[in-house]
């Protein structure tokens, strides 16, 4: 069982940096392609 939670946090720690990482990414390349959304969310 612990091993099995250990990989659950894991999985959600990887997919936090994978977004965080989207997200860093996509304010750098895609503001100047998509100006849709204004970035007031913080």
């Amino acid at each position: 069982m612990e091993t099995l939670d250990l990989v659950i946090y894991g999985l959600i720690a990887l997919v936090a940096v994978l977004l965080k990482i989207l997200a860093l990414l996509n304010s750098r390349d895609g503001s100047a392609k998509t100006k849709q959304r204004p970035k007031t969310t913080g």
